[in-house]
């Protein structure tokens, strides 16, 4: 935890964190930590770092949280009238 707290960033101290609390059987816990650190990997480009904790992240019983899936916004509405009917 010292080290989570000293580097909150830091993918390396979050990921090796959620392996102690796994150890001690505090799978949430831990869960939030991996996916915790797979987002910061992710966001380092760390791809090896990433794959690793996504092997922690299962081996625990869970799943890397799914990217947002949020819709473009200029998609047009399917019932929007088309530039042709007019």
């Amino acid at each position: 935890r010292r080290a989570v707290a000293l580097w909150p960033g830091s993918a390396v101290a979050r990921n090796n964190l959620g392996a102690a609390l796994l150890d001690l059987r505090r799978r949430e816990e831990a869960l939030a930590q991996f996916r915790a650190a797979h987002r910061l990997a992710e966001a380092a480009g760390d791809a090896g770092l990433r794959d690793a904790v996504a092997r922690n992240i299962a081996a625990a019983g869970g799943a890397p949280e799914a990217p947002d899936a949020s819709p473009a916004e200029d998609a047009p509405a399917d019932d929007a009238p088309s530039e042709d009917a007019a």
